[in-house]
C-alpha cells in the first residue's frame, strides 16, 4: 500500500509483457541427448507395436531449447554409408520436466517406427539422426549409431524377422531402396 491507502500499480504495458513471458530464452547452445530404451549402447531392442510393426524408443533430454511443444524429426540410414535415409518420421513431444542436471525432459519416449521397412534393419548397424525444434524454431541435433535386434520371444522374433530381418527380401540386403524425399 502507498500513501493514501491505494495499492501501487504497475503500468499496464508491464503487466501485459509479464503475462506473455514463459521464461527467458535459453543462454546455452542447443543440445539434445537420447538414451535408447532396451539397449546397451550399441544395440537396441525392436518392440512390437499394436498395429503389427516394430519400433524403437528413445528417452529425450534437451537444453538450450525452450520448454513446451517440440517437433522431433528422425531419419535412419545404414551406418557409415552416406546413403539416403531408409526411413523418416516426426513426432510432437513436450519438453516440460527439468531433471537434476537442468536438462528438459520429454515425459514420454520418442518412438521411431522401423518395420516394415524397404530394407533389413534387424542386426544391421544403423545411423539414427534426430533434429529437435522448439516452438521458436531453435534446433538441436544428434546422431546415434545402433544395431536394432528382434525380440527374444519366439513368436515375436519370427514376426520381426519376417518384417525387419535379413530374410525379408534377399535383394534388399545389397541394394536398399530409399524412401522418396518429399
Amino acid at each position: 500500500m502507498t500513501e493514501g491507502g491505494q495499492a501501487a500499480r504497475l503500468p499496464l504495458f508491464v503487466l501485459i509483457a509479464l503475462a506473455g513471458c514463459e521464461g527467458e530464452a535459453p543462454l546455452v547452445p542447443p543440445e539434445i541427448a537420447l538414451a535408447p530404451e532396451g539397449g546397451d549402447g550399441s544395440e537396441i531392442s525392436l518392440i512390437e507395436g499394436a498395429q503389427g510393426g516394430f519400433h524403437v524408443l528413445f528417452a529425450l533430454r534437451a537444453r538450450g531449447l525452450r520448454a513446451g511443444s517440440a517437433l522431433v524429426e528422425w531419419s535412419v540410414r545404414p551406418a557409415g554409408t552416406g546413403d539416403p535415409p531408409l526411413l523418416r518420421g516426426d513426432v510432437r513431444s513436450f519438453l516440460s520436466e527439468v531433471d537434476a542436471e537442468g536438462w528438459l525432459r520429454a515425459p514420454a519416449a520418442v518412438p521411431c517406427v522401423l518395420c516394415p521397412s524397404p530394407a533389413p534393419v534387424s542386426e544391421v548397424p544403423l545411423e539414427f539422426q534426430f533434429a529437435v525444434h522448439d516452438r521458436d524454431g531453435t534446433m538441436g541435433e544428434r546422431t546415434l549409431a545402433l544395431s536394432p535386434r528382434c525380440p527374444d520371444a519366439a513368436a515375436a522374433h519370427a514376426r520381426c524377422e519376417a518384417l525387419c530381418g535379413r530374410r525379408q527380401n534377399s535383394n534388399s540386403a545389397t541394394t536398399p531402396t530409399p524412401l522418396p524425399v518429399p
